[in-house]
């Protein structure tokens, strides 16, 4: 039984990068690999994901500020006292490092005969913002395979002398039984309320066409540091909700998405959002949105509220033409189901023992 090893920076986030990990995990397991699920430090608050696969956290105790450097180097060697004990627990099998600190860790252990594949779950041009891309190139270079989500990304990380790429798209789990029947009048903005995701532009939008359309109301759902924003907008009908633990029953009581983003990946909340066959408005912020949206959704230029408020305001005013977006939208999120994107792990894994 081959060993799989995975591990983020934390397995108790309720975050994307997280997400994947322990679906990943599930899915691997459930296909007979041996699979442990790893998370490095400890995040509070704690959210349960469902799952059978062990799991563990290195690190039982809050990470130090950076600016306590002797604490933090201490708290660095147990987290690689205890990798390397994880790692020594079985045969050497295959590691897929969630995030690149994840694979500064691996690195600093014996990983002999361990087989490492690198993820990075935002786009090039997010590597590229952020420094990442520095980082990236010390860190994944050396592993066996970095996975990118698209194609677009692919390309232009080869321009890095990266010769290892290869395109692993997230899978949606659980896919929604049935399609939301669109009947509500609530466009909601689903995810962190940070700088990057763009509450403020949607905020925007929506004070240039919410007199228009009385009937409809525009809904946050999620936590960050700008959620004040919300309640001190003193716009008409903008309704704030804490993080949800059950994104679908949200978005299949919506009747539209909006993704007012300044930078992403591939977001899964898009991509649910899709699966539930919800018309969607995106920021063309993207290669993953780009690729997720297509023909099948209203993509706007990023950052401009003006052109995020004209590309609400058309669908708003066209029941129809939502109600076509939204299946059109379902049937493209097909690809990404589990099933297909686990066959495609299952053949990487394959490649990558031989």
């Amino acid at each position: 039984m081959t060993r799989v090893v995975i591990i983020a920076n934390n397995i108790e986030e309720l975050g994307g990068a997280q997400r994947i990990g322990h679906v990943l995990a599930n899915g691997l397991q459930s296909r007979g690999y041996a699979v442990d699920l790893v998370g490095l430090v400890p995040k509070s608050p704690v959210h349960h994901y469902s799952g059978e696969v062990s799991s563990r956290t290195l690190l039982d105790e809050p990470l130090a500020p950076k600016r306590d450097q002797a604490t933090r180097e201490r708290q660095r060697k147990r987290i690689r006292d205890a990798l390397r004990t994880t790692l020594a627990e079985g045969e050497p099998g295959v590691v897929i490092t969630v995030q690149v600190w994840a694979m500064e860790h691996l690195r600093e252990v014996d990983s002999s005969g361990w087989r490492r594949i690198g993820q990075y779950h935002s786009s090039y041009e997010a590597a590229v913002q952020s420094g990442d891309i520095r980082r990236l190139e010390a860190e994944y270079r050396a592993a066996d395979w970095f996975t990118v989500l698209t194609e677009e990304d692919r390309r232009h990380f080869a321009r890095h002398d990266f010769n290892n790429l290869i395109v692993m798209a997230n899978p949606i789990d659980p896919w929604p039984a049935e399609p939301a029947d669109l009947s509500a009048h609530t466009i909601t903005v689903l995810g962190r309320l940070s700088h990057e995701k763009g509450p403020d532009i949607a905020l925007d939008a929506w004070a240039r066409i919410a007199g228009a359309h009385p009937q409809w109301t525009l809904q946050f759902v999620g936590d960050g540091p700008l959620a004040h924003l919300i309640a001190d907008s003193g716009l008409p009908r903008v309704q704030y909700v804490p993080t949800t633990r059950d994104p679908l029953r949200t978005l299949h009581e919506s009747g539209m998405l909006c993704l007012p983003s300044r930078i992403e990946g591939m977001p899964l909340a898009l991509m649910e959002a899709m699966a539930s066959g919800l018309p969607v408005v995106a920021t063309n912020c993207s290669a993953g949105v780009r690729e997720l949206v297509g023909e099948s959704g209203v993509l706007v230029t990023r950052g401009d509220p003006g052109a995020l408020a004209r590309g609400l305001d058309t669908l708003l005013n066209d029941e129809q033409g939502r109600a076509e977006l939204g299946e059109q939208a379902r049937r493209r999120m097909a690809a990404y189901r589990l099933a297909p994107v686990l066959d495609r792990w299952e053949w990487l894994l394959t490649q990558t023992l031989r």
